[in-house]
């Protein structure tokens, strides 16, 4: 058997080294540039009760709670998640509203939990018909976000 000179075997290092690095770099491209393609759900054609879009590093998801709702009321569950955004500022009571033709309406009852990084708040607005819009302000940057609901 022969031996592998000592520079041959110290640039196979380096190389195994540079595609190690080349596939975690081409791997966290992909997961950090998840937000900027509308997901499945944001296909206004499809019915669904789950809304989710991410812009200014936080993921938002809006999901209607039909199983919580009933002829008066509306329930959604919002949930935002972060790892760069201090959430604690965003204010559920004044910077969510269901808006329909024009005109919003704050919600009538919240129920909140989590801090910081990871938020969420289950919210009741007074029913309303098909199509409207959830929409959150003034959240990381960004003044309105919109989720539409056409069918639920």
């Amino acid at each position: 058997m022969t031996k592998i000179p000592k520079t041959y075997l110290l640039l196979g290092i380096i190389i195994l080294l540079i595609i190690i690095v080349s596939l975690f770099d081409i791997n966290s491209s992909k997961t950090a540039n998840r937000g900027q393609y509308p997901t499945p759900s944001e296909n206004l054609k499809e019915k669904t009760n789950k809304l989710e879009k991410e812009e200014g590093n936080v993921d938002v998801i809006v999901e209607y709670l039909p199983e919580k709702s009933d002829a008066n009321t509306l329930v959604f569950n919002i949930i935002l998640d972060t790892h760069n955004v201090n959430l604690d500022s965003f204010n559920f009571e004044k910077d969510v509203f269901l808006g329909k033709e024009g005109r919003g309406s704050l919600p009538i009852k919240i129920s909140q939990s989590g801090s910081v990084h990871h938020r969420k708040a289950e919210l009741a607005f007074n029913k309303t018909s098909t199509p409207f819009t959830i929409v959150l302000s003034n959240l990381s940057g960004i003044s309105k976000r919109e989720f539409k609901f056409t069918d639920i």
